[in-house]
């Protein structure tokens, strides 16, 4: 199984170091991390360039750019790239602010995702129509849920 995990950058190295350190350590599988730094100037493009060697687990590729593109454009051009490699089973977005925290994260999400069919990292667009968050409707002593695109309906009491 080929997996690739997907990371944009843009400042925060402690965060930085400190995600890309968890995932060496819980990945579990070897992997190649594909990395995009939008224009860091707190020291990250540096860091990238001066810790990915060779005897790293798996294969690093990373882009530093000299402007920041965003997110969304950022993320973007990292799927780009994988698809053009055409070779990965398995696609993960991980933020450079999060922390893997168990052994085989890495291997888990992939496996899961194969046997499963989950999305794990969807091609990010700008939201220009987000959907309404759901609420709790609350009638007398009864609950339901309701979401945008829901029917809307009242939750009725028994026995009225």
């Amino acid at each position: 199984m080929k997996i690739a995990v997907l990371t944009l950058t843009r400042d925060r190295l402690d965060y930085t170091k400190h995600c890309f350190a968890k995932l060496r350590e819980f990945a579990g599988c070897d992997y190649d991390h594909w990395i995009l730094d939008n224009a860091s100037s707190d020291g990250t493009p540096e860091w990238i360039e001066n810790e990915y060697e060779p005897a790293h687990r798996g294969s690093v590729f990373y882009t530093l750019r000299d402007d920041n593109v965003g997110i969304s454009v950022g993320m973007n051009m990292l799927l780009s790239a994988v698809d053009l490699m055409g070779v990965y089973d398995v696609v993960i977005k991980l933020d450079n602010d999060c922390e893997l925290t168990q052994e085989n994260t890495v291997r888990d999400v992939a496996q899961l995702t194969l046997e499963g069919g989950a999305l794990l990292s969807p091609r990010i667009m700008g939201l220009q129509n987000p959907p309404r968050p759901t609420r709790e409707l609350r009638c007398g002593a009864a609950t339901t849920s309701s979401s945008a695109g829901g029917s809307g309906r009242r939750a009725e009491r028994a026995g009225t």
